[in-house]
């Protein structure tokens, strides 16, 4: 069994983190499950001035990088505001998603530890004074990994802007074809991210020329993982082990093309919203802080904006896949006999009505329908209303 993981990812830190990769188009990150491309999603959604900001506290902390290049790799002081700058992006970025999912306070007791006086005291012992290996061999240690976070941190705000730029142009190119099969997908990902002029693009719009941008092939560590599942049962995961941002951007974007998941600007909003179907869905169903109503809604009621905006069918969005797989069970069910004539009609009325409360009233939709579209719920009320 050695080389097996049998336990969850403990690791979560931005220097190194580790995701279970599941074959249901989800993913498990520090105790938290998203489906793939939730990430992305996130990352399109922060402001070009949000980005610009957290690109000057990497600049910054790369101007102090460069320093210590021409200072044999160390200078006290230039270590001590390396800890404080680092710590500086830790703030900005620990309640704004997607970093918020990170271990921020483990990884900010790392920075701070490796960067402690105590260790900077071993850090001067070890380039000024001649002390025993012994010292030194535990101070190189740590010295290295002070000097392996700073690069790590540099290369913060240059991924997030890279890879941004890279996932909304992809985005903008899919948003120009008529369908959105798993195929599709594939195919505009091919003749995007295959064309040397795009890559060229890409390179050339990196903030820090001094740094890698764009990185195509993600450097990844996967271990075998089995765990065991609320009924006790073993199953096993794909664990991914990364040590920077860019590799796993890249990677949880392709593995959501994988899995038919994908971007979509919303029409309303212009927010990027995940879909995991192929329905042409062109709004997203989140309330829009304008208007206080979601955007799926404001596009139907033009009066609302006063702007003709593009139809889409009912048909295209979560809340009817919900309905679809309902109808399919109770015609399933009938046919195979499980219940009689009258308790399927009746399902099918109890469903079709929720569908349509769902159509207009929002907190319904969002806080009751899913839970009250249970199966189960559904023919017991239906049974019930027969009797």
């Amino acid at each position: 069994m050695f080389g097996i993981e049998l336990c969850d990812a403990r690791i979560h830190n931005f220097d190194y983190f580790a995701i279970d990769l599941r074959s249901d188009g989800k993913f498990v990150f520090n105790k938290q499950e998203f489906s793939l491309g939730e990430f992305t999603k996130d990352l399109c959604n922060l402001s070009k001035e949000y980005i610009t900001d957290l690109l000057i506290l990497s600049g910054e902390l790369n101007v102090i990088r460069k320093k210590l290049l021409v200072n044999f790799g160390y200078q006290r002081q230039l270590f001590a505001d390396a800890k404080n700058k680092i710590n500086e992006i830790l703030d900005f970025v620990k309640t704004v998603k997607p970093f918020c999912y990170y271990n921020i306070e483990g990884s900010r007791s790392i920075v701070n530890d490796v960067f402690s006086n105590a260790n900077l005291n071993l850090y001067d012992h070890m380039f000024f004074t001649g002390v025993q290996n012994i010292i030194k061999d535990s101070a190189r240690e740590n010295f290295n990994y002070a000097n392996a976070l700073i690069t790590v941190y540099c290369y913060f705000g240059n991924d997030v802007a890279n890879f941004t730029t890279a996932a909304i142009s992809y985005t903008a190119t899919l948003m120009t074809i008529d369908s959105r099969q798993k195929d599709d997908l594939a195919t505009v990902a091919f003749n995007f991210f295959a064309n040397e002029e795009m890559i060229n693009n890409m390179k050339n719009s990196n903030p820090f020329k001094d740094m890698e941008g764009i990185n195509l092939r993600p450097r990844v560590t996967q271990v075998p993982t089995i765990q065991i599942d609320s009924n006790n049962k073993p199953f096993i995961t794909r664990r991914l082990y990364f040590g920077r941002l860019m590799d796993f951007f890249i990677t949880e974007l392709f593995e959501a093309m994988q899995c038919g998941h994908y971007l979509w600007q919303c029409g309303v909003c212009e927010k990027y919203f995940l879909m995991t179907t192929a329905h042409k869905q062109l709004y997203c169903h989140t309330v829009n802080d304008k208007y206080g109503v979601p955007c799926s809604y404001v596009a139907k009621h033009p009066e609302i904006t006063k702007t003709k905006l593009d139809k889409e069918s009912k048909k295209d969005g979560p809340l009817y896949d919900i309905w679809r797989k309902r109808n399919n069970s109770i015609r399933k069910n009938k046919s195979l006999g499980k219940y009689s004539d009258a308790v399927s009609t009746e399902a099918k009325r109890i469903i079709d009505e929720k569908f349509e409360l769902a159509q207009i009233d929002f907190d319904y939709a969002k806080e009751q329908y899913e839970k009250e579209m249970d199966l189960k719920l559904i023919y017991d009320e239906a049974v019930k209303n027969v009797k």
